[in-house]
């Protein structure tokens, strides 16, 4: 029979993953933070594993979606992301793997097209730089971003 701080832990699990998603290192932590002993949050973790709950894999295809299809981010943004919310580097790297070159170009573009059109006040050097700045901010690789700030801009004439 469950222990009264077990079924807590189990309880507070359940409400931490209600409020959003997390991976199993991710809700490890949150329980931790709450002071709850290290074979306790296991147990926890293992039963939740076991009914479906917790599902790393899924959580990582689930983020990975939202990052790249809604955010507008890059593959350093996306991977730097997933990494802080638990997601292991072997995952990170495989997901990424199926995110096309062309498909993030397609992105940056349009995320660019946007900067550019909200700026269009400034003048032609600040507007570069700050369109730049974004889509490195946005995880765009610094040269992918420099394409496409030349190319927004090439048509700008």
């Amino acid at each position: 029979m469950d222990s009264d701080q077990e079924k807590q832990c189990l309880i507070t699990s359940l409400r931490l993953l209600a409020a959003s998603p997390k991976s199993r290192r991710g809700l490890q932590k949150k329980l931790e933070a709450k002071g709850y002993a290290r074979e306790i949050i296991e147990k926890t973790l293992i039963r939740l594993e076991q009914q479906g709950v917790v599902n790393d894999q899924m959580f990582a295809q689930d983020l990975f979606q939202n990052l790249s299809a809604r955010r507008f981010s890059g593959r350093k943004r996306i991977a730097f992301e997933m990494e802080r919310r638990g997601v292991g580097t072997a995952t990170v790297r495989e997901l990424l793997e199926g995110y096309k070159p062309e498909e993030e170009r397609a992105k940056a573009f349009e995320v660019a097209r946007l900067k550019r059109e909200r700026w269009m006040r400034l003048d032609k050097p600040k507007r570069r730089k700050r369109i730049y700045d974004f889509l490195v901010r946005r995880g765009f690789d610094f040269s992918l971003s420099k394409e496409v700030t030349d190319e927004i801009e090439r048509n700008d004439k």
